[in-house]
């Protein structure tokens, strides 16, 4: 987060510019939780009448309402980068994103709605992710209507078990011979994990990756070719 503190508000213009000026990228982190949503009632009332920055924000699906849209309106948000994470309810609920698919369809339409840009980041290859989950995410992606510049801006990874984290502690149980090792040196070790964590391989991945770059290719396609016609 840039602030919390709401009498930081002045700073704020200045602050996005020597940001700006070092090619350093910046962004509010929007949770979500009733401290962050009373922030940013204080924050737009605070900055009514001032000359923000643009800002970008990341936010939960969770976090967005109606009346938090309009509040990152009147703040001058711009683009939305939302951590949607996966579009399946069941890997969902497995990592305990606390967020549905409906919801985090509702996000999505909220923020374009408003005449924002939202941002979409998905993670392949999260613990519980299937061949289904994987087709799942693709079709429910396919149904989208987004914006060109969201489309290419789409963030796209890959699961990655790092170092501290529950998710390595729990397969360092599974494999303690990769005790000691900060980072995985070799694809066995990410064949192991989805062996024992997921339903799907490497290759799974990769197709799944390749057919959402696809996909995201077609929909910029479609938007320029009817923007045409």
């Amino acid at each position: 987060r840039l602030t919390r503190d709401i009498k930081r508000i002045d700073r704020l213009p200045a602050l996005a510019r020597q940001l700006s000026a070092l090619g350093l990228a910046y962004r509010l982190e929007l949770l979500g939780d009733g401290r962050d949503a009373a922030w940013l009632e204080r924050f737009a009332a605070a900055a009514a009448g001032k000359k923000t920055p643009v800002l970008k924000i990341f936010a939960r699906a969770s976090s967005l309402t109606p009346r938090v849209i309009a509040l990152l309106k009147a703040v001058r948000a711009n683009y939305i980068s939302l951590g949607i994470e996966s579009m399946s309810d069941a890997v969902l609920r497995g990592v305990g994103k606390g967020a549905s698919v409906a919801l985090n369809r509702r996000a999505i339409a909220l923020t374009a709605g408003a005449g924002l840009v939202p941002i979409v980041n998905l993670i392949l290859g999260l613990p519980g992710e299937t061949r289904a989950t994987l087709a799942g995410t693709l079709a429910e992606m396919k149904k989208l209507e987004l914006p060109e510049i969201s489309w290419k801006m789409v963030r796209l990874a890959v699961f990655s078990v790092l170092p501290g984290t529950e998710v390595r502690r729990r397969f360092l149980a599974k494999e303690p011979k990769y005790r000691g090792s900060d980072l995985p040196g070799d694809s066995g070790f990410y064949d192991d994990w989805r062996r024992h964590f997921c339903g799907v391989d490497g290759q799974d991945i990769l197709s799944s990756y390749a057919a959402l770059e696809k996909l995201f290719a077609d929909k910029i396609r479609g938007i320029r070719k009817a923007r045409r016609s």
